[in-house]
């Protein structure tokens, strides 16, 4: 099989993936801490991010990512192929569009869109083993799995950094550590702890009618998409992943050998 991204034309190929974020925040309608995860959409052609949308772990649902999908292909810019079909890839094991968007997207756009679902890996048995996990298979993965390295990077100085495994997580985070034998007296001395409580005290406060003014350790989950929101803005005014044929930048000569950009394509 043979994969040439330089020869995708403008939204041929679309990608869409789900990352857990490498930071907690704050869940405001619960005062608990959380995971974050964001799900991306990709166009892979220019790897440019065109929609995403950010929720704590398990809180995303099918109708969430068909609104992300909607939406994406609404973007300016962006939508679907002039004359040819525009393919979207969704991982089989995340969270994919509804079996009833799939249709519509599909049979409206008389087949100028068309869905695909990646096959499952694993199950695989080997002489005196037990068979393989399954998962999604990555077949078309590499692009936004080398975003999802990058925006771990550029999250870096969020507060609440909890690494890519408890194992790497600060020992007073206190989430997701599977060596607490005794949670309800160890998580007393947690990060995670004092938060919660910091949290929901401002809730119940709100919930008198008073203004708690309680400066919180960790970001809140709408805080979250807002630094995604700018990580992602600096994804896409970088140039080095415009799309082959659609990278000219017009300038304009204000003065004698003084010239200033008029726009980018």
């Amino acid at each position: 099989m043979e994969r040439d991204y330089s020869k995708l034309r403008k939204c041929e190929l679309y990608t869409l993936d789900d990352v857990r974020l490498d930071f907690v925040a704050i869940d405001e309608t619960t005062g608990r801490v959380v995971d974050m995860l964001a799900y991306i959409l990709i166009e892979v052609a220019s790897r440019s991010i065109v929609a995403f949308l950010v929720k704590p772990v398990d809180a995303i649902k099918a109708e969430d990512v068909d609104e992300l999908l909607a939406h994406g292909l609404q973007a300016d810019g962006f939508g679907v192929g002039e004359g040819y079909t525009t393919h979207i890839w969704f991982e089989r094991g995340t969270v994919a569009c509804s079996e009833a968007a799939q249709l519509v997207l599909e049979a409206f756009s008389d087949n100028a869109i068309k869905i695909h679902r990646t096959s499952m890996d694993g199950g695989v048995r080997w002489v005196g083993a037990a068979a393989d996990k399954t998962s999604g298979h990555s077949s078309g993965k590499a692009v936004i799995e080398s975003f999802n390295r990058n925006l771990h990077r550029r999250l870096l100085g969020v507060v609440g950094q909890r690494g890519n495994n408890f194992a790497n997580q600060p020992a007073n985070l206190g989430v997701g550590d599977p060596s607490a034998k005794d949670a309800s007296k160890s998580d007393k001395q947690t990060a995670k702890h004092q938060a919660e409580k910091l949290a929901q005290f401002k809730l119940t406060a709100m919930a008198a009618g008073a203004d708690a003014r309680v400066k919180l350790p960790f970001l809140t989950a709408t805080q979250a998409q807002q630094v995604v929101a700018a990580a992602v803005a600096d994804h896409n005014s970088e140039r080095g992943h415009s799309m082959q044929g659609f990278h000219r930048i017009t300038e304009a000569e204000i003065a004698p050998d003084t010239w200033r950009e008029v726009e980018t394509f």
